[in-house]
């Protein structure tokens, strides 16, 4: 059952990669300067700045209980992956299962900092969850293939195969993770500009700046 689980995981993995060079980014998709990107800070954010900072983020969740993504918004596999999930997560709808932030934003180093991480922190892939949970690195992965897939042929197969994948034991999941998280930018290169946003599906997407939400309630005019 382990090895089938890793095949699994593997399978699921090899068709996000392959989703860099069958769906690249379209010129469409709306991005920010890199100068807006946040960078990885060197001295650990103290306790009570963190709690502030996850404070700003407690809008995301008012009203709206789906799942959000945060993911590295320079990342070319990252984008792929991003733009696979669009491909099989009710792609004819308006709304899907997820919701979608670039890490470096400043909503998305606010969730980060709601999930218990670093705001600098882009080693991983993160799935914050309404209850104040969060997944990370290999168990994200999984959380992910548990709900995509819906509205499309694939909706049993997707959660099927990330059942699979939790049969493997963790340590040896996040190993995998890892060796392809930490040489991304080597294998799959990065963009010159972070993604912040899709035209094709805006309803998804958490605008990225703090300054355009009144006060934790809804987006400015």
């Amino acid at each position: 059952p382990h090895v089938r689980g890793l095949m699994m995981s593997v399978l699921f993995s090899l068709m996000t990669i392959s989703a860099v060079a069958r769906a690249p980014l379209r010129t469409g998709v709306a991005r920010q300067a890199m100068a807006m990107m946040a960078t990885t800070v060197s001295a650990p954010m103290p306790a009570s700045q963190l709690a502030e900072l996850a404070a700003n983020s407690d809008f995301v969740f008012k009203g709206d209980a789906r799942p959000v993504i945060l993911f590295d918004g320079v990342c070319t596999l990252c984008n792929g992956g991003v733009d696979f999930m669009l491909q099989w997560d009710r792609p004819e709808a308006v709304r899907g299962e997820f919701r979608f932030c670039a890490l470096q934003s400043e909503v998305g180093r606010s969730l980060l900092a709601r999930s218990g991480r670093q705001p600098g922190d882009i080693s991983s892939i993160v799935v914050v969850l309404p209850d104040g949970s969060a997944r990370t690195k290999s168990d994200a992965i999984l959380e992910i293939g548990r709900r995509v897939g819906a509205g499309t042929i694939m909706e049993p197969v997707f959660p099927a195969a990330a059942l699979l994948g939790f049969v493997v034991p963790k340590p040896l999941r996040d190993a995998l993770y890892e060796q392809v998280a930490e040489n991304r930018y080597k294998l799959f290169g990065e963009l010159d500009e972070c993604r912040f946003a899709d035209d094709r599906f805006e309803e998804r997407f958490i605008s990225g700046l703090l300054s355009e939400w009144d006060s934790g309630n809804g987006l400015t005019a």
